[in-house]
């Protein structure tokens, strides 16, 4: 049961939102086609959804955002496009790249530094006004490099799995044409 359904009465609603806390905000996803093609975890920055119903704490509806819903809250939606920034987030973001500790992702998101492509990218005199920055702008470079390195053999192994799975299959439905064929061509089964 969605919101909606739980505020419904007998009389139909004019406005789907009304008695609901909506938010919507840029929320990050794995972003399977990008870990593949790098070789190391990606991420995508795409519209979360967040719907309570003030004053009961059983439901929360959050996630990303369907099409349906951004039908159904159409003014919420069309208020978080025009407010959204354009700078979408798509690489490996800084909150779960391992090397770095919590404290540090939360200072260098303070500087706008949200990914370890950015960090990597950063200028020597930008590097000097972020602690510890050109560290860890060095500890960035050198992970993109081994890690696309390492992306050939990932896309590898990706394929490897996918051609098993493939495999798999095949092999089921060669087992299932032979169960058939052998019932079919059993003379317990022929009528005569």
């Amino acid at each position: 049961m969605n919101a909606t359904q739980m505020l419904s009465t007998d009389e139909p609603m004019r406005d789907p939102a009304a008695g609901l806390s909506i938010r919507i905000y840029a929320g990050l996803v794995p972003d399977k086609a990008k870990t593949i093609e790098n070789g190391y975890p990606a991420s995508k920055e795409v519209p979360f959804i967040q719907i309570r119903i003030p004053g009961d704490a059983s439901y929360e509806r959050n996630g990303p955002m369907t099409e349906e819903e951004k039908r159904i809250y159409p003014r919420h939606w069309k208020r978080y496009q025009e407010n959204q920034s354009t700078e979408g987030i798509v690489g490996s973001v800084l909150d779960e790249w391992t090397p770095m500790p919590r404290s540090m992702v939360d200072s260098y998101r303070h500087f706008g530094i949200r990914t370890v492509e950015q960090l990597a990218a950063m200028s020597d005199v930008n590097a000097r006004t972020v602690p510890q920055g050109a560290q860890w702008r060095d500890k960035a470079k050198l992970w993109l490099e081994n890690a696309k390195a390492a992306a050939p053999m990932s896309q590898i192994e990706a394929r490897m799995r996918e051609m098993e799975q493939q495999i798999a299959s095949l092999k089921m439905e060669r087992d299932e044409a032979m169960k058939a064929l052998d019932k079919a061509t059993d003379p317990k089964n022929k009528k005569g």
